[in-house]
């Protein structure tokens, strides 16, 4: 209640679709200087799919999965490290289980293109 008081401005978001997440995420790279290609849209739609679009949640993944990426000089995000990020946080409790207790989701490294799906923004 304290907390609550003191913070002037009140804003909810609603979670975000997959082509919002995408140019989301992009969006942010582009503002800090960065490569908009360093996340595979492939990677992107887990984190999607794992965050339920919820940006807060989309922002803690994309930042567990660049540091993972750092870590293993990897020059981009693919889905194989956002895995691991999940399974991690899963692990730690960060993250609930999968919806209804199932897995962690498995995409074949083959599905992880950078190719421009219709109607998604350039960047």
């Amino acid at each position: 209640r304290q907390l609550a008081q003191r913070i002037s401005i009140d804003q909810h978001m609603e979670p975000m679709s997959a082509e919002e997440t995408r140019w989301y995420v992009r969006h942010r790279l582009h503002v800090a200087g960065g490569e908009v290609s360093t996340f595979r849209t492939a990677a992107i739609d887990l984190i999607h799919q794992e965050s339920r679009g919820v940006p807060r949640l989309v922002n803690q993944l994309c930042d567990a999965a660049l540091v993972y990426g750092y870590s293993q000089r990897s020059p981009r995000v693919d889905v194989s490290i956002v895995q691991e990020v999940l399974r991690d946080k899963h692990q730690g409790g960060l993250l609930r289980a999968g919806r209804e207790g199932r897995p962690i989701p498995t995409v074949p490294i083959a599905s992880d293109s950078d190719t421009a799906r219709p109607g998604e923004p350039a960047y």
